[in-house]
């Protein structure tokens, strides 16, 4: 009986090792896109690369206006020495660095896609 359970825990462990030993360049081979992939993945990257292209700019634009506009209203508080706090400017931050991002993003988005293409 001893001699059954020490044949079965020694099968049982070689098994999985024998997945070892497939030949690499046939897993290579089966993993390989065809040309009409790398088109169809080069124009989904452009299309993303557009998305966050349009959306960093619109974000970054949005937080500069409202910056600007605050900054407007701070500085004819100043002129007309009224007592009040200065804006915070978080918010309008935040929108700019978000902005710019997206932009980074679509950058080595589009360098993707040039290369898939």
């Amino acid at each position: 009986m001893k001699k059954i359970i020490l044949l079965l825990i020694v099968t049982t462990s070689l098994v999985p090792s024998g997945h070892c030993q497939i030949d690499t360049s046939s897993a290579k081979n089966h993993n390989r896109y065809t040309s009409n992939q790398y088109l169809l993945k080069a124009k989904n990257q452009k299309t993303v690369a557009w998305i966050c292209l349009g959306g960093g700019v619109i974000l970054a634009s949005t937080g500069l206006v409202l910056g600007t506009t605050k900054a407007a209203f701070d500085f004819i508080n100043i002129m007309v020495i009224q007592d009040t706090q200065p804006s915070n400017y978080t918010g309008e931050s935040i929108l700019v660095l978000a902005g710019a991002g997206g932009i980074a993003a679509s950058i080595s988005l589009f360098i993707d896609s040039g290369k898939n293409k």
